[in-house]
């Protein structure tokens, strides 16, 4: 269900002459995307709009109706002059206030008498990098839009895309991610002691009072199950910590442990194994952040077709996520594998109960 920027309320589906649009009964506001207005507008004002949505310049203020992100505050000319449009530039969903709608111009020689020669160099310059994207059939469009997101793509882990500026400093998830980094890198010399002593064995919980369901969370197997965890955290935990709050982001991993492991030792029969790592605390932020922004863009690299990315929405991930984990704790029950998918499901189940929660919340 689609909210209104301006006031919170729900936007109802309608058909227009034009194709679909969403509106708000308690304001007026509508909002439609890009492809339905080049239906109703020049295409030369609906390209512009799209292209200057990328702009850092302008304000970002109002949520996105579709994803939550921030909308780009975009300038535009109308007959009426000048009004300010709210537009996303990820999944291209444009919101006007109420009477902003009818004053943008329906006929394309009107539109163009009024358009200023700074508009119309710009008109033309977004159309020159519109042509130039369709000639190279799109690969700057499949390419991350950050260069350092290659390495974590090489080692086979998602990459999100057009990443948008948080409202504060993620400042739990990059703390608590040094301090996963320090530990590691104090106990890999010692691992198996250290393990036996603070890890989470089943068989063990009453010897330290059971804050091994807790302090296990911060030892990990190895430096690939440190720095996959590691990298989940930083990619996914600053957007859920800017929706949240740093107290409920806090909230949530550590619910989200203490639950996978006693969904582990309740459901795993092998007692004296020792389950360690965050994962159970992290599937919590992958659970929240999927259904929290379905229509983020992730990208994974495509090792068969000329290390090209592939493009899915966070809600797809998730979907393929949760069917891993499914299987995994399939095997595990049987005894077939040392992942505790189990406890990520634990977890998976907290980040949904923090997403029901908190889904009629506006950022």
């Amino acid at each position: 269900m689609f909210k209104c920027p301006s006031c919170g309320d729900k936007l109802w589906k309608q058909k227009g002459k034009a194709g679909v649009f969403w509106s708000c009964r308690s304001c007026g506001g509508r909002s439609s995307t890009i492809a339905v207005l080049q239906r109703i507008t020049p295409a030369n004002a609906a390209t512009v709009l799209w292209f200057n949505s990328n702009e850092e310049s302008y304000p970002r203020i109002r949520d996105c109706p579709a994803c939550g992100r921030k909308m780009t505050q975009v300038p535009i000319l109308s007959p009426y002059g000048s009004i300010n449009v709210d537009a996303c530039s990820t999944c291209q969903f444009v919101w006007f206030d109420s009477s902003e709608y009818e004053q943008v111009c329906n006929e394309p020689a009107t539109c163009e008498e009024t358009l200023s020669q700074e508009m119309r160099e710009k008109i033309a310059m977004a159309k020159v990098k519109f042509y130039a994207a369709k000639a190279a059939e799109g690969a700057h469009e499949e390419t991350p839009d950050e260069a350092w997101k290659m390495i974590p793509a090489l080692f086979g882990l998602p990459v999100e895309y057009n990443s948008v500026r948080l409202s504060r400093i993620p400042a739990v998830t990059w703390i608590l991610a040094g301090i996963l980094l320090v530990i590691g890198w104090l106990t890999h010399s010692n691992l198996d002691a250290i393990v036996a002593t603070y890890g989470m064995v089943p068989s063990k919980l009453g010897e330290l009072y059971g804050v091994t369901l807790i302090t296990a969370f911060f030892l990990h197997a190895g430096q690939i199950h440190l720095f996959s965890n590691v990298y989940f955290l930083l990619a996914f935990g600053d957007n859920v910590e800017d929706v949240l709050g740093r107290w409920r982001f806090v909230l949530l991993l550590f619910l989200a442990t203490l639950v996978g492991n006693l969904v582990h030792v309740f459901c795993d029969m092998r007692m004296d194994i020792p389950c360690i790592g965050a994962s159970g605390g992290i599937s919590a932020v992958i659970v929240y952040y999927g259904l929290k922004f379905p229509k983020a863009k992730l990208g994974f690299l495509n090792f068969l077709s000329f290390f090209r990315f592939a493009q899915i929405p966070a809600s797809a991930m998730l979907l393929v996520w949760i069917g891993l984990q499914v299987i995994g704790a399939w095997k595990q029950v049987e005894g077939l594998t040392a992942v505790s998918s189990l406890a990520h499901l634990g977890g998976a189940a907290v980040g949904f109960v923090f997403w029901l929660l908190t889904i009629k919340e506006r950022r």
